[in-house]
């Protein structure tokens, strides 16, 4: 199995604004034989870092940082080169830069072949081959429009649909085409609510859910007929209008909707009338990033669970952020641990639902943690990696970060 992250993307899969992280596979599945297990740890974790353009390749067996792939574009000749010590934000200010400009939202293909990541300053995606973790297809991405957010792969894996949130549709990449024929602009683009965030297919694929970063809605969109069939209203929960992240539960009955602005997540059927389940409501000034699922509970038929929802508030004793833990039975709110870094966002478990990873905005590591058993409520720090960097072809040294 392969283990893709998204700190913007923790495969956005661990970011995400910050990173992101994503494990490709099931976080909600039972406990698996052990070889199985062990099975679900021989790849990679991968975090997309907005600032640095560059994305960090974790081994999840040792908790180590095994390599780092570079999405920057730099013409190195000394009156164009790039200072490291200059913000890493400016680098795309740089004379002839082809670079990625914010690496953002990550996702894997369903058989984990592949990665897709949007660099959302230069409004496009890129394609990665996770076993030789070089670029695969057009060298300079794949332009899909101003502020993409999150590449999500159909489940057939023919297809990305990338979310144009600085716009009103969903831009639609033939992955064959992208890479056989170095296609270098998104084939077909689908209508939808204005300022797109993120898109979550339904279990069966029959169903797109597309959340919005301005407007109080969710979409549904038949993913035949490439058209929406209704529109959620959400101005209750999240009167402002701002809902970055959408993901729906690995049984497939629920879309959860995380409100960042409003401290609150909509839980939706994913079956018509698309009737809203719950509002939970987090304490004022959280800013609920990306959530999580996993651990199925014994005393519920393996069903049910916990949802781990990141926070980009931070304790200003400790000056960090924490994840809460939520009951997704009853919808309850059952504690909270610490992130290990400042705005904590991307966040993904590994297939087999026994860690979690959560990425950072303002701290340039990844967090481990066991949630395996009763560490579910509670969970144990297994390591903080760095996210380490890229040495430049001018000799400088460029940090991973956010």
């Amino acid at each position: 199995m392969n283990i893709t992250l998204g700190a913007i993307a923790i495969i956005a899969t661990v970011l995400f604004g910050a990173a992101q992280i994503g494990f490709q596979g099931s976080a909600f599945a039972q406990a698996e034989p052990q070889e199985e297990q062990q099975q679900a740890f021989n790849d990679h974790v991968f975090v997309a870092n907005e600032l640095s353009n560059t994305i960090s390749v974790i081994n999840p067996i040792n908790n180590t940082l095994e390599d780092t792939i570079d999405l920057t574009g730099f013409d190195n000749r000394k009156p164009f080169s790039f200072n490291a010590s200059m913000p890493l934000a400016a680098m795309h200010l740089t004379p002839l830069y082809n670079g990625a400009i914010d690496t953002h939202g990550m996702n894997s293909s369903p058989d984990g072949k592949l990665i897709a990541v949007a660099a959302r300053g230069s409004s496009n995606i890129y394609l990665i081959n996770t076993t030789t973790l070089e670029k695969i297809g057009p060298d300079n991405g794949i332009f899909v429009g101003r502020e993409p957010h999150v590449p999500t792969f159909t489940l057939d894996g023919k297809s990305i649909w990338t979310t144009v949130r600085g716009s009103n549709y969903i831009a639609v990449i033939d992955v064959n085409d992208a890479i056989k024929n170095n296609q270098t602009f998104y084939n077909e683009a689908i209508a939808t609510v204005n300022a797109p965030s993120m898109i979550w297919f339904s279990k069966d694929g029959r169903l797109a859910f597309v959340g919005s970063q301005k407007d109080s809605v969710m979409d549904v969109i038949d993913t035949t007929s490439k058209k929406s069939i209704t529109v959620v209203n959400l101005t209750k929960a999240d009167p402002i209008g701002f809902t970055p992240f959408v993901k729906v539960t690995p049984d497939g009955s629920e879309v959860w909707l995380v409100h960042k602005s409003a401290d609150a997540i909509t839980v939706i059927n994913t079956q018509q009338p698309f009737n809203i389940i719950s509002t939970i409501k987090l304490e004022k000034g959280s800013k609920p990033n990306h959530v999580e699922f996993a651990g199925g509970r014994e005393d519920n038929g393996g069903r049910g669970g916990y949802a781990y929802e990141t926070l980009a508030d931070a304790d200003p004793k400790t000056n960090t952020s924490k994840v809460m833990i939520i009951d997704t039975t009853n919808k309850s709110i059952i504690g909270s641990s610490n992130s290990h870094g400042k705005e904590a966002h991307g966040i993904w478990a590994n297939p087999n639902g026994t860690r979690i990873y959560v990425g950072h905005e303002q701290t340039p590591i990844l967090a481990v943690f066991d949630i395996n058993g009763p560490n579910a409520i509670n969970p144990k720090s297994i390591a903080d990696i760095s996210l380490g960097g890229v040495n430049m072809p001018n000799g400088q040294f460029l940090q991973s970060k956010k």
